[in-house]
């Protein structure tokens, strides 16, 4: 018990201490863009999605 309440107070001042930190709101701001975008079904994410040789002919392409 003791332990888990030393991880949250060392993880609360972690998230203060980074909480300002610029680069630190680009990787949130990507990761939530990344994220919408994952939702809106533009993109996947995880997984090899390039086409084969072969899978690549069986689809059609718009112009």
């Amino acid at each position: 018990m003791e332990h888990t309440i030393k991880l949250q107070s060392a993880l609360k001042q972690m998230e203060r201490r980074f909480a300002g930190d610029q680069q630190t709101r680009s990787f949130e701001k990507s990761m939530n863009d990344f994220n919408d975008m994952v939702r809106s079904g533009v993109i996947k994410s995880r997984g090899y999605n390039i086409l084969s040789v072969e899978n690549s002919y069986l689809t059609t392409q718009l112009e």
